[in-house]
C-alpha cells in the first residue's frame, strides 16, 4: 500500500479508487462491495490486475470455482477490508 485517503462515514471506500491510483500499480484487491464491470475495464486498460471479489449477480449464487477465486484473492487482501493497491 502507498497511501491513505479518507472520507466520511458514510461513503464507500471504492469511490476513492482514483485519488489512490498513482501509475505504478499492478494489481487491485477488494471485497464484494467493491466490485464494479467499469472499474474492472479500467484497470485492465491501465494494466493493473483487478483482484477485487466477484459478486453474484441477481438471483444466482456463485459457483464453487468463483467462491474458490473469492477465498483465494481474500487471503492476499490487507488487514481493513479497504480495496488495496499493490
Amino acid at each position: 500500500m502507498h497511501g491513505l485517503v479518507t472520507g466520511r462515514a458514510n461513503e464507500a471506500d471504492i469511490t476513492r479508487l482514483d485519488e489512490l491510483l498513482h501509475g505504478e500499480d499492478s494489481e487491485l484487491y477488494g471485497d464484494q462491495a467493491d466490485w464494479s464491470e467499469d472499474h474492472r475495464l479500467q484497470c485492465k486498460h491501465a494494466g493493473i490486475r483487478y483482484r477485487v471479489n466477484r459478486r453474484a449477480k441477481p438471483g444466482k449464487e456463485l459457483t464453487k470455482h468463483e467462491k474458490l477465486i473469492n477465498r483465494s484473492r481474500s487471503r492476499n487482501r490487507t488487514c481493513g477490508g479497504f480495496p488495496s493497491l499493490r
